[in-house]
């Protein structure tokens, strides 16, 4: 057994010698001399990208370094060189993943690899970070698709985009930069835009890549329009208000439109596309109805549909209302009927068609009291208020339950007393506290918001025969228009109880005969009509709640204002 291992040992060890010899391994070479081995060594490096020379913002790739080696051999050497970027939005791990987090393009990014065993062998990669866009199709404003925007209101510019992918994008705005000559009329941060003044301006969209076309659109900035009623001249006369000084200024070419006899009050549809102005019949005219208007709202201007409606029923009309929903109009009514003793009131139903602006006649009318003088709706529209006086001869608020699909109203069994000789009536801006107005005082109710049911909360002394109520819209403020005394009883509004209380004794003087007054959409500015002059006065709003005239009444108006709409 030990003879059979020695010869095993022997052939295995002269194996090994003739396999060493051949191939070199124990490094001797022809002359008996000991041999190195052989090594390849690095000589070069190439950075290699999975997505080309360029990446979309907030997007990534894969970047590869693979070194050429003396033997003309290559090999990926990404996890053994470090890498360097020149620029901190572009970040590249140890694996050659790069990312970046920016929200717009940044241009030329060069990063760098190094060789971690042999510091002088190093490649660059130019990387461009670029737009995602590819072409701008379309540029927009977010609320106002037909780029116009009211002056002093804030939005924000989109574009619909194809991006570099062929994805179509209908709403960016990241990664665009949007740009106007015009600073005086809007001013732009980013993508959002401030409407300053009344103008035209041009805007540019584009992406920082140089290689998308920039998109150029034209852009409104359109001021208020005051709709002011004139009774005397049965027309609607529109001015323009001048958003810096708050005045109301008369186009050089007068603008105005013709309505029925005797109108009574003006309403716009919920979309603001059309309005409505109610005309009575009485006495002195033989016509009566709903003028339909359709609006320009880049113009202001408008243009009588020749629908009208309600032309013998609207005898004797109070007002015109419509529903918070914007899908049905109201008519209140005084049914002046000698023949019969027991004259009482109604109210009539129409369905709005919001896309024509016509009102299709509803069959059925609701009976009320007496002496009709105001019906509105409250916020939630699930509520209807008609003053009116009951069977008794007690002017009272009737309460209607509103079915919002139908339009359909349901008068409640229960009547609310309120002060005689009540004029007009209003919610305030928390939206559950009802005004009422007489021409000493105005009493404030509760609403329940669930059963629409009022309870009565307090009162508060006013200037001589007040005739209207009116609350500045974003603040706790409330203004009642006394036209004997021709002045503002001014309030402050206790958020909890709705209580009125006096502000200032001092008011404002407003010319003859003042009713009605009127704030504009941001609360900038108030303007009071005078019934018995050609005049509008304008006020400005200070934080305390004070109104200050801002220009003296004069004669501006071709009839004799009654009401006045701003839009």
């Amino acid at each position: 057994m030990k003879l059979m291992w020695k010869k095993g040992l022997a052939l295995f060890s002269f194996i090994f010698f003739l396999s060493a010899t051949q191939f070199g391994c124990l490094g001797i070479d022809d002359n008996g001399k000991k041999q190195e081995p052989q090594v390849a060594s690095l000589q070069s490096m190439t950075i290699i990208s999975d997505g080309g020379n360029s990446m979309p913002y907030n997007s990534s790739l894969k970047l590869t370094a693979v070194g050429k080696y003396s033997d003309n051999s290559e090999k990926n050497i990404t996890n053994d060189v470090e890498w360097l970027v020149d620029n901190q939005n572009v970040k590249i791990e140890a694996n050659g993943n790069v990312t970046n987090n920016v929200s717009k393009p940044l241009g030329k990014v060069i990063i760098t690899a190094k060789s971690k065993t042999n510091k002088d062998i190093k490649a660059d990669f130019i990387l461009k970070v670029v737009s995602l866009v590819a072409e701008i199709n379309k540029v927009y404003l977010i609320n106002n698709p037909n780029l116009a925007i009211k002056a002093g209101l804030k939005d924000r510019l989109a574009v619909k985009a194809r991006l570099i992918d062929g994805t179509i994008i209908e709403d960016l705005s990241t990664g665009v930069n949007f740009a106007a000559v015009e600073s005086n009329v809007i001013q732009i941060d980013g993508s959002n835009i401030t409407a300053k003044n009344s103008g035209k301006v041009k805007v540019t969209a584009f992406a920082d890549d140089t290689t998308v076309f920039p998109k150029e659109v034209e852009l409104n900035v359109v001021p208020y329009y005051a709709y002011v009623l004139s009774k005397e001249e049965s027309k609607v006369f529109i001015l323009v208000q001048n958003f810096e000084s708050g005045n109301l200024i008369t186009p050089k070419d007068v603008l105005s439109v013709d309505t029925l006899p005797n109108p009574v009050n003006m309403v716009f549809a919920s979309s603001g596309n059309f309005a409505y102005v109610l005309s009575k019949k009485d006495t002195l005219n033989n016509s009566s109805g709903i003028s339909i208007y359709s609006i320009n709202k880049i113009t202001g201007v408008l243009s009588n549909l020749n629908k009208n409606v309600c032309t013998n029923e609207c005898m004797d009309a109070v007002n015109l209302v419509i529903a918070p929903s914007g899908n049905f109009a109201y008519v209140l009514k005084n049914n002046d009927d000698q023949s019969n003793l027991v004259s009482t009131g109604s109210i009539i139903m129409f369905n709005i068609d919001k896309n024509s602006g016509e009102l299709k006649l509803n069959d059925s009318q609701i009976e009320i009291g007496t002496d009709a003088k105001s019906m509105i709706f409250d916020p939630s529209g699930k509520f209807a208020y008609v003053l009116n006086k009951n069977s008794h001869n007690v002017y009272v608020v009737s309460v209607f339950n509103v079915n919002t699909e139908t339009g359909v109203l349901t008068k409640q069994d229960v009547d609310y007393q309120v002060e005689a000789f009540p004029i007009s009536m209003k919610f305030g801006l928390n939206g559950h506290q009802l005004y009422i107005v007489n021409e000493e005082k105005v009493t404030v109710y509760d609403q329940d918001q669930k059963t629409g049911a009022l309870n009565e909360k307090s009162m508060s002394s006013v200037g001589s025969k007040a005739a209207s109520i009116t609350f500045a819209p974003f603040a706790n403020f409330a203004y009642v228009v006394n036209t004997a005394s021709q002045n503002l009883s001014m309030f402050k509004i206790d958020v909890d109880s709705g209580k009125l209380n006096p502000l200032s004794m001092i008011s404002p003087k407003l010319g003859i005969d003042p009713t009605f007054m009127e704030f504009d959409i941001l609360g900038k500015y108030a303007y009071v009509v005078n019934s018995s002059e050609k005049v509008i006065t304008a006020l400005s709003y200070k934080q305390d709640g004070l109104l200050e005239v801002i220009r003296e009444p004069s004669d501006s108006l071709q009839g004799n204002p009654t009401a006045i709409v701003i839009q």
